[in-house]
């Protein structure tokens, strides 16, 4: 059995689920290669709940996976958050803004820290799963 590359990264487990879930939320992205990179994202509220989505991009209407994480959460009567994962390969991200976060994903890092209220960890992995960088909103 080969090593879990997020419990590599000092992820817990319970963070390491929300990789699952955004892998899969990231195979359901609608993406028509406008603006936005294909991409999941999972968050974790305060009572332990679990939101998925994945990157809307349409003509009509373009969400990142970790905007539309936050909106699910924030519908459902959410009160904070306590970590965020998105999985989107780093090669699809490559413009980041002065605070190294990817800018693709300006609005969902907005949101997770108005939704959350403090700091919550952001865990970037690849479509392995793999961590490639750890931030905080």
């Amino acid at each position: 059995m080969s090593p879990d590359p997020s419990a590599e990264a000092g992820m817990s487990d319970e963070d390491a689920k929300l990789v699952t879930l955004a892998r899969a939320a990231r195979t359901r992205s609608l993406v028509r290669g406008r603006d936005l990179p294909k991409a999941g994202a999972a968050i974790r509220d305060r009572m332990g709940r679990t939101f998925a989505a994945g990157t809307v991009d349409r003509m009509a209407m373009s969400l990142d996976a970790l905007a539309l994480a936050v909106a699910m959460a924030a519908t459902s009567g959410a009160d904070g958050a306590e970590c965020a994962v998105v999985v989107v390969d780093e090669t699809d991200v490559p413009q980041r803004g002065d605070d190294g976060l990817p800018s693709s994903f300006a609005m969902g890092v907005r949101a997770l820290a108005e939704q959350a209220g403090a700091r919550v960890p952001i865990w970037w992995c690849d479509s392995s799963g793999t961590v490639w960088a750890q931030t905080q909103a």
